[in-house]
């Protein structure tokens, strides 16, 4: 189950970013794909973070602490 909540986690990130790293395809495209995910990213990263700039990640980690502790203490 772990290998599958991997692959739909990346799968948005390789389609967007896969082809610069096709040796296959030419120059053009590759650059085309540079562009898209630069526009991608761009965008992206923005989501990532809350309006003080801080990763979202970080608060629910901060705000989820306390039952971990409650865990780790009582397991």
């Amino acid at each position: 189950m772990r290998l599958f909540h991997c692959a739909e986690a990346l799968d948005p990130h390789l389609k967007v970013g896969g082809a610069i790293f096709n040796t296959q395809l030419p120059m053009s495209e590759r650059a085309k794909a540079v562009v898209r995910s630069g526009k991608f990213y761009a965008g992206w990263y923005s989501r990532q973070l809350d309006v003080n700039g801080r990763a979202r990640s970080t608060i629910y980690i901060r705000r989820c602490k306390g039952h971990v502790d409650y865990a780790a203490r009582t397991s």
